[in-house]
């Protein structure tokens, strides 16, 4: 009967050892398949996070003092685009961050709303990404309501300043009135006076609408820049697993080999 050596011993551990199963191309296989799978797992990853919801709603706005369209004679595209920036003002933004009660902060608000002229139309669009249907709807009609009140509160602010003008120069014209010396100056300031009253009572009655909103829309949209980037993460992930896993392998092998 032949002895066993020591060297028999080592050739029939080395044809057991895991490594020694492991070929150049079923490594190469390896490796590859986890480079699909993790890809695979990013991409399932990053599809259900990079799914959002954009909301849009669309106002028409009339005409109002104190704003920059406040007659029809200037509804040109230069105009209701002014109009419409009024939407990222601080004070519109500052007001639905209260109204909804910090539920998304002025920076996230300056990040997210975007604005646009319908063409020729006085609607202006307003936009708004948010991660559910229903919060990206009420902030975006949030925003457009914010913004008709705001228009609404500078045509009051300019109004209420005309009238106390006014109010000031029929005090001043009563005065007048008062010292008057002779017929032709009493008539021309009574003249004034009743001028002066009929401009008051005419911007007193002037109907303050700013406008409507008319409809929201909401569609869900998805980032193929996140899922690309998710998906080029698994697979990079994947890769770095399977040559760790085969660098183990390797390292068993050395090791029984001694």
């Amino acid at each position: 009967m032949t002895p066993i050596t020591t060297a028999d011993r080592r050739q029939a551990l080395n044809s057991t050892s895991p490594a020694r199963g492991i070929r150049p191309m079923t490594r190469t296989v390896v490796v590859i398949a986890l480079v699909l799978v993790g890809g695979a797992i990013g991409w399932t990853v990053g599809g259900s996070r990079s799914v959002s919801y954009v909301s849009t709603a669309s106002m028409v706005i009339n005409p109002l003092p104190g704003n920059p369209l406040f007659d029809d004679s200037v509804a040109d595209l230069e105009t209701l685009q002014t109009e419409a920036q009024r939407t990222r003002s601080d004070a519109v933004l500052a007001e639905v961050v209260d109204q909804l009660d910090g539920a998304v902060s002025r920076s996230v608000l300056q990040r997210r709303v975007s604005v646009a002229v319908a063409p020729r139309s006085e609607v202006i669009e307003v936009s708004y990404g948010g991660g559910s249907a229903s919060a990206s709807a009420t902030t975006v009609e949030a925003l457009a309501e914010a913004t008709l009140r705001n228009r609404k509160q500078r045509a009051s602010d300019s109004l209420t300043a005309q009238i106390n003008e006014l109010t000031a120069a029929i005090d001043a014209t009563k005065r007048a009135l008062s010292k008057a010396d002779g017929r032709p100056d009493e008539q021309r300031l009574a003249r004034r006076l009743v001028l002066l009253n009929s401009q008051v009572r005419d911007l007193k009655d002037q109907p303050l609408s700013p406008g409507a909103v008319i409809g929201v829309t909401t569609t869900q949209v998805s980032s193929k820049a996140m899922m690309g980037v998710s998906t080029i993460a698994g697979a990079v992930v994947g890769a770095m697993v399977g040559l760790w896993l085969l660098s183990w392998v390797s390292r068993r092998s050395r090791r029984s080999k001694s």
